[in-house]
């Protein structure tokens, strides 16, 4: 317990670093996590022997540009065994799956100690917005089991997931027994609690609500202000390295976790000018069981050039463009968060991509580009996995694919063909 406390002390002072202290703290971690991928990781070290990269490199964080990038997809190709850490290892932790954004599954594996540290910049995000320890935390979305800790045994920083698989109005039952104080979801299961039928959940007073995962639209912002009066901070994160950046309640931009995360954002290959779009390009600076250098995220973001009035130091970015997934209507207005199909896809290690298509009320398509090792009981396993998520009599039907066309940042998991309602 004094060690996580010494770390969230340590990490809530990075907060307010000069930048100069800031670039050096980012430097150090970098160079370590390089070096570290160049010696035990077999990905980096062909990738670095193919670029021709000088031993010692990066001396600076300038230098970054000489590394190559990488995508999800070049990850995945390699094989789970070839981009994690030859380095004798205790068990993981926990091991994440993602797809979401680009629809190519990928699991990502942790330490117990990179598990700690994403926890940690976690709590100093919900800290930094008005997290008290009487206040109840509920999240709807991905959970792991965990032993409850003993703070949450003595009532302080309570906190519960809600699964985001489960049906909405089994979300909507657990809320309002929780009744939570802060609420965290995905933005699209956000939408999909404020359209549920007689809005059950107007009697909850939550003092302030978190969406991400993918953009709010504003219809959604407006319902959330009207259903309950209370402030929406817009999150941004991956699977992959944690969370990116958070906004504060000056609302000026997302904050940017520099002491966690190297991020760039690219217009081609050079370095976006403040307020102008690029590609989001991550490296993980505490990750070293399955390192992310230089990773393309394939979203679209811009610096805003501008630091914040609240007095932190961690830099500012406006809210990422791209992440934008149509939700799932059904007959007699019934409304699911397409969560629910990525929670089945991406745990399949026998596809490639994927994608889900609504034609009508009552026919979902879902596009799969399948990996040599996919089988008719895969096939199988998941449509029955998805159909029991959603209404009876609705046509299921999963459709093989050599490929889906994407450009960066403008790929959606999720398109409904619906007419507007």
């Amino acid at each position: 317990m004094m060690g996580k406390l010494k770390a969230l002390a340590s990490l809530w002072q990075n907060r307010s670093l000069p930048p100069w202290q800031l670039e050096a703290l980012q430097l150090s971690k970098l160079q370590a996590v390089v070096e570290a991928a160049r010696r035990d990781v077999p990905f980096y070290r062909d990738l670095y022997a193919r670029a021709g990269l000088p031993q010692g490199m990066p001396r600076t964080l300038a230098d970054i540009q000489h590394l190559p990038t990488v995508s999800k997809a070049q990850m995945r190709d390699a094989g789970l065994q070839t981009v994690l850490s030859e380095r004798p290892r205790s068990p993981y932790a926990l091991t994440y799956h993602t797809g979401g954004t680009t629809g190519v599954p990928l699991s990502i594996p942790l330490s117990a100690a990179e598990y700690r540290i994403r926890s940690l910049i976690d709590f100093r995000c919900l800290l930094s917005l008005g997290l008290r320890p009487w206040h109840r935390l509920v999240t709807v979305g991905p959970g792991q089991l965990r032993p409850v800790p003993l703070h949450e045994r003595l009532g302080l920083f309570r906190a519960t997931v809600i699964l985001g698989e489960i049906h909405p109005a089994r979300q909507v039952e657990l809320l309002l027994k929780l009744r939570p104080d802060v609420l965290w979801c995905y933005s699209s299961e956000l939408q999909v609690l404020l359209s549920q039928p007689g809005h059950p959940l107007k009697s909850l007073r939550p003092e302030f609500l978190i969406a991400s995962a993918a953009v709010l639209e504003d219809r959604a912002r407006r319902m959330a202000i009207e259903e309950w009066g209370r402030e929406i901070f817009i999150s941004y994160g991956c699977m992959e390295t944690g969370r990116i950046a958070i906004e504060c309640p000056r609302h000026e931009g997302l904050h940017v976790n520099a002491d966690h995360l190297l991020v760039e954002i690219l217009n081609g290959d050079r370095p976006a000018l403040p307020g102008e779009t690029g590609e989001v390009v991550l490296t993980a600076l505490n990750q070293f069981t399955m390192p992310f250098i230089r990773y393309r995220l394939r979203d679209l973001a811009a610096w805003t050039g501008k630091p914040c009035s609240c007095g932190s130091t961690l830099p500012l970015i406006h809210a990422p463009e791209g992440r934008r997934d149509d939700l799932l209507r059904f007959a007699g207005g019934e409304w699911l968060s397409p969560v629910r199909f990525a929670f089945a896809l991406r745990r399949s290690e026998h596809l490639q991509q994927y994608q889900v298509i609504q034609e009508s009320l009552d026919w979902i398509r879902i596009l799969i580009v399948p990996l040599p090792t996919w089988t008719t009981a895969e096939q199988d396993h998941i449509k029955q996995q998805m159909l029991a998520g959603i209404p009876a009599g609705v046509r299921l039907d999963l459709e093989l694919v050599s490929q889906i066309e994407s450009v960066p940042g403008k790929f959606r998991m999720t398109i409904s063909r619906l007419p507007p309602e």
